[in-house]
């Protein structure tokens, strides 16, 4: 965990959403750590103090099991997908 600032991780295949999330959250003094569009295993690599991710892609699963044992709270969003 990081301190001082509360700092994120954005995980999602979508470019264009990931840049919009950023632009939010750094809009409101939230520090963006990074951001990838598949994570693999490097859940315990991040250096941040939530993993935000899109829950609607099939992976709900996946990144929990990758964020056991790692110091990252996990934050799933679901978008609308009749966008």
């Amino acid at each position: 965990m990081s301190r001082g600032r509360l700092s994120v991780w954005i995980e999602d295949p979508n470019p264009i959403y990931r840049r919009g999330l950023i632009a939010c959250l750094e809009g409101d003094g939230i520090r963006v750590a990074g951001e990838s569009d598949r994570l693999g295993r490097r859940v315990e690599g991040i250096e941040a103090d939530v993993l935000v991710f899109d829950a609607g892609n099939g992976h709900l699963g996946e990144v929990i099991a990758l964020q056991r044992g790692a110091p990252v709270a996990l934050c799933a969003l679901l978008r609308d997908q009749h966008d």
